[in-house]
């Protein structure tokens, strides 16, 4: 749990703009995958934007950070075109059961909390990747005397949101921060397609072999393929169990 005495930063994850359907984009990406449906969400399921700024509100945040440049779309870097859509589309967070409880808002109120969220975002677009945006956001969150450090992803997405937070909490900053992965609702993975390859616990040696490497691959294997690309590996899998 976070310190209530201590000032606190919330970091909205950024998810690449190639996957935001658009009247530019070639082929867009449809399904779970989609900029929307991961970033935004529904009422219902609401995504990394709406989460990241109900915290905001509700921990009374010094800074929401956002990330990244690793991906851009109509001259907006990632982090931008993020920070842009949550202001831009403020008025509809209030459609979001999540935020049922600021619902006595009035207009002045909700004024307030937009221009909360304005002045208090923080854009980075320096980082390329996950492990360089939080990096960077507790770099920030450090030279303000920050100590609670939020981070809202997707839940497929924070078991490696929590490792990296771990290993760069303690290098580069002594358990400076206290650290909570807040997960949103909606998500990039089916939960009957996501896999979780855990650690060997205990004594004795750790493989050198990284499952990861290998099975993180398939997502970039085309849809109609995946079904044979499955057998055969299956196969593979049975010829070698002894």
């Amino acid at each position: 749990m976070i310190n209530p005495y201590q000032k606190t930063g919330v970091i909205a994850c950024g998810y690449t703009v190639a996957a935001l359907r658009s009247e530019t984009q070639i082929k867009p990406v449809i399904g779970n995958r989609d900029w929307h449906h991961v970033a935004w969400g529904t009422s219902e399921m609401p995504g990394r934007l709406p989460m990241a700024a109900y915290l905001t509100l509700k921990l009374n945040a010094e800074i929401i950070f956002f990330g990244t440049g690793a991906s851009q779309v109509d001259g907006m870097w990632e982090a931008e075109f993020s920070r842009n859509h949550l202001l831009v589309n403020f008025d509809n967070l209030y459609s979001f059961e999540l935020f049922k409880e600021f619902n006595d808002y009035g207009y002045h109120d909700r004024i307030y909390a937009r221009n909360m969220v304005f002045d208090r975002s923080e854009i980075d677009i320096s980082c390329q990747n996950t492990y360089e945006e939080i990096y960077n956001a507790l770099r920030s969150f450090a030279k303000q005397d920050i100590k609670n450090a939020v981070i809202v992803s997707n839940p497929s997405h924070t078991p490696r949101i929590s490792k990296l937070a771990s290993v760069i909490n303690r290098s580069f900053f002594k358990n400076h921060f206290i650290v909570m992965v807040v997960p949103c609702v909606s998500d990039f993975a089916d939960k009957d397609q996501t896999l979780i390859f855990e650690p060997r616990s205990g004594p004795g040696r750790l493989p050198k072999v990284n499952p990861i490497k290998v099975f993180g691959e398939f997502s970039e294997v085309p849809t109609d393929k995946q079904p044979n690309c499955l057998k055969e590996i299956q196969a593979i899998i049975v010829k070698h169990i002894v």
